[in-house]
């Protein structure tokens, strides 16, 4: 820990380190989390691309878009853990985020949204790649932006940084 201390760093830069150090230990798996999903979903995506007889860019765009919308929840679902792990430094914080994420968000984004008025459609035009495709990637980049600005913010604020 003395060493730490006499390193010439700013609080915001072991932040910023930590964050960076875990989204690349993140990466790997979901990546393989993401293509999973993708590709194992309940449609046959290449039998789906041939059928439309579109030009093959577009389908390579579709699941570019696609991986881009799976891993922006998962990153943001992982943001939200990730920023009460280094802000709390807490075991049992981090562990009660990550159950309110899974249990409590999670039913409620299976089980209530798609039955709220206006969700069913938005989600259908989702899938289909309509514009709500891109405002919804949207909406999880600025997102994303605002928890790291929040972890950071949150952070910038602690006596110990360590």
């Amino acid at each position: 820990m003395g060493f730490v201390m006499s390193l010439p760093v700013t609080p915001d830069e072991v932040a910023l380190g930590k964050v960076l150090s875990a989204y690349v230990l993140f990466l790997m798996p979901g990546v393989i989390a993401a293509t999973s999903l993708v590709w194992l979903t309940p449609f046959d995506i290449p039998r789906l691309m041939a059928a439309s007889h579109a030009p093959w860019w577009t389908h390579v765009a579709g699941v570019l878009a696609y991986y881009a919308l799976v891993l922006g929840a998962w990153l943001l679902l992982f943001t939200v853990v990730l920023g009460a792990a280094v802000v709390t430094e807490s075991v049992g914080w981090t562990v009660a985020v990550a159950s309110g994420l899974v249990f409590v968000l999670g039913n409620f984004v299976l089980q209530v949204l798609p039955n709220l008025p206006g969700v069913g459609s938005y989600l259908r035009a989702l899938g289909r790649g309509k514009s709500a495709l891109p405002v919804t990637i949207a909406i999880e980049f600025v997102l994303l932006a605002a928890l790291i600005a929040g972890i950071m913010a949150l952070f910038r604020r602690k006596s110990s940084f360590v």
